[in-house]
């Protein structure tokens, strides 16, 4: 989790960019927790879609 706590880096529908991957890190190698990465190297990134239910 980076500052402030709670609000995500990521929302649903953004495009991310290397800025983004430049932000997050910076965040590990200073030390800060990043909540969420699966992967340590962020060589992948999980994208999870959201399914609509059956009408």
């Amino acid at each position: 989790m980076v500052y402030p706590p709670g609000i995500p880096i990521f929302i649903p529908g953004e495009i991310i960019t290397e800025e983004n991957i430049s932000y997050i890190f910076k965040n590990i190698e200073i030390g800060l927790p990043v909540q969420g990465p699966e992967d340590s190297t962020l060589e992948m990134i999980r994208v999870i879609k959201e399914q609509k239910p059956i009408l």
